[in-house]
């Protein structure tokens, strides 16, 4: 591994968390660090991007959301 690529290893959980916490999905933070940290093309930066995305929202919801009541139910 490049010192670049453990780096990104670090910043990158701690952007996604931010990120997660203001509502953005994560893709915003997710491509141009894959560009600028790992050399990767665009293209696979934007699925690996679409990847995390999916996950993260994936894990809001049944972590955080699918058990708690609507706030308008009785």
């Amino acid at each position: 591994m490049l010192p670049m690529e453990i780096v990104a290893i670090i910043i990158l959980p701690i952007l996604l968390a931010f990120a997660s916490v203001g509502g953005v999905g994560g893709g915003v933070v997710v491509v141009p660090i894959v560009i600028g940290f790992y050399q990767m093309a665009p293209k696979e930066a934007i699925a690996i991007s679409a990847v995390i995305v999916f996950e993260s929202a994936f894990i809001r919801f049944f972590f955080f959301s699918a058990w708690r009541e609507h706030p308008e139910s009785k």
